[in-house]
């Protein structure tokens, strides 16, 4: 990440993995497996489906409303 680009991201509440995104430079925001975190002046949006997920119904809701929100950034 650059020096001045500081964005708010989620992978979930693993704290371990938290804090080396934010060694990074980023800022992370703990999320529940099926929401999203939205960083809207940098337009990103992350969830922690992928990572956290129990089940595909699980994984899919995170993931759907990531792919509406991006669109809607878009």
């Amino acid at each position: 990440m650059g020096a001045d680009i500081h964005p708010t991201l989620t992978i979930g509440q693993d704290t371990g993995v938290a804090t080396k995104i934010e060694s990074m430079g980023a800022k992370h925001q703990n999320c529940e497996v099926e929401n999203i975190v939205i960083d809207a002046e940098h337009k990103i949006v992350s969830t922690p489906a992928y990572m956290c997920a129990q089940s595909i119904q699980e994984a899919a809701a995170g993931i759907e409303k990531l792919v509406k929100k991006v669109v809607e950034l878009s």
